[in-house]
């Protein structure tokens, strides 16, 4: 059973994310259209021009009517998911099963892995050794057979000055020399085949062998940094950043969900942003860089890169169309790669978890589909500062919420919980020692 995006621990959303479209002026009636107070100083300004308003107690009753019945929806939704807690048992048996099993699998391909690897090492050691044995060999018999020569020498001058009665015995001794001069003869021409820088060193080893292993193990190493290190090597924990987001947005207290309200059809006017855009507080100026995003609480939405400071020309406006913003984007499932209001059709594919890694040093961004592992699309620029990770969602018209949620790609460690623990005791104090000064 799968989970939606939505869980319970991103269902309750700081308040100071929340950003009111009226924040000025009394509040004089209910605007039933976009289901919120209007101000006397938004009325004066056209914002709810054509919509249904209706006083502010009449409001409050239709409006508990409509949450008692939203209350009563949901409730039959539940019951029709059957019995929860037995299905959320067997779920988190299945997750555990599942993740024992691809852990046991990803250890055991690794392990397969570096035995071959050690194995091979292994056996281009042992070819090095036997090639640094060999070499010692062939230059201890030169030398031994430099001493022969010497000792074939002198037995050849005592043949010339030999005066013997018995020419059998001199006829083998100089046959015998002679095998030795056609050994020696057989051997030195081999050496002087070799030799091609004189009496030198270099001359006496050519390490043909050896640099023909040395460029085999360089191709062993070429072929695993195709495949190595994988996106996932550069993982960041991104976040969401409450001052850098457009104002209809919000996001959980965990600054990991996106959420953008739905609307009815006829809100969607000049008067409200087709596209809201936000950048995540992390930026980026060297190196390489990983995050993914669930995009499957949204069927329009855009995710990826944008240079220092391009929300300050505003959050209304939509990623990829200037030259400061790379982004992929989904309009109903139809994905387009943007960069500079350039348009590159990736094709409609349906895509739930989006990874996105970014090489700031070689000016590429890279966005694949996490469970499909596909490639979608690669640009291949030139960064001029320091890059953020950005999202936007689109006002569709339709009345259910829209939201993107950044994925945890660390595990939680026991102290993050006492960090978040610590951080809440020191707000709750706060709060009492603020109560209690107000009550003095």
């Amino acid at each position: 059973m799968s989970v939606t995006s939505g869980s319970s621990s991103s269902s309750t959303y700081s308040s100071s994310s929340l950003h009111s479209f009226h924040s000025s002026g009394h509040p004089v009636v209910f605007c039933e259209t976009c289901r919120e107070v209007a101000t006397d100083t938004c009325l004066a300004a056209g914002k709810h021009r054509k919509h249904k308003l209706s006083e502010l107690q009449n409001a409050a009753v239709s409006q508990t009517e409509r949450l008692t019945r939203d209350l009563k929806h949901l409730r039959n939704t539940v019951k029709n998911c059957g019995n929860i807690k037995q299905r959320s048992t067997g779920a988190k048996k299945q997750c555990k099963d599942v993740y024992e099993s691809v852990k046991e699998y990803i250890d055991g391909q690794y392990q397969e892995l570096w035995a071959l690897l050690e194995q091979n090492r292994g056996q281009a050691l042992n070819l090095l050794e036997v090639e640094r044995e060999t070499l010692q060999k062939s230059l201890s018999q030169l030398e031994e057979h430099q001493k022969t020569l010497t000792q074939v020498q002198e037995k050849i001058q005592e043949l010339e000055n030999q005066q013997t009665t018995d020419p059998q015995a001199l006829l083998d001794e100089i046959k015998k020399q002679q095998e030795c001069l056609d050994i020696m003869e057989k051997f030195f021409s081999a050496v002087n085949k070799e030799i091609k820088c004189g009496d030198s060193a270099e001359g006496m080893f050519n390490g043909v062998r050896l640099r023909a292993l040395e460029e085999s193990v360089k191709n062993i190493v070429q072929k695993n940094q195709e495949l190595l290190p994988q996106p996932w090597d550069f993982s960041e924990a991104v976040t969401f950043d409450k001052r850098r987001m457009h104002k209809d947005l919000r996001i959980s207290e965990e600054r990991m969900q996106l959420i953008l309200r739905g609307c009815p059809s006829n809100q969607t006017n000049k008067h409200t942003a087709t596209w809201c855009s936000a950048v995540a507080g992390q930026s980026f100026s060297e190196g390489q860089h990983y995050w993914e995003v669930d995009v499957g609480g949204s069927r329009s939405w855009a995710v990826g890169v944008v240079e220092q400071g391009w929300e300050e020309n505003g959050l209304d406006r939509p990623l990829g169309r200037d030259r400061t913003s790379w982004v992929l984007e989904s309009d109903e499932g139809d994905l387009v790669a943007l960069h500079s209001d350039v348009f590159s059709a990736v094709g409609s594919c349906s895509v739930r978890r989006l990874g996105v890694c970014v090489d700031c040093d070689k000016g590429k961004v890279k966005f694949c589909d996490v469970n499909s592992a596909k490639l979608l699309h690669i640009f291949f620029t030139r960064f001029s500062s320091s890059v953020h990770p950005a999202f936007s969602l689109r006002h569709t018209g339709r009345k259910r919420s829209s939201n993107l949620t950044i994925c945890k790609l660390f595990p939680r460690s026991e102290n993050a919980y006492l960090e978040e623990e610590e951080e809440e005791e020191d707000e709750n104090s706060s709060r009492v020692n603020l109560r209690t000064s107000t009550e003095g």
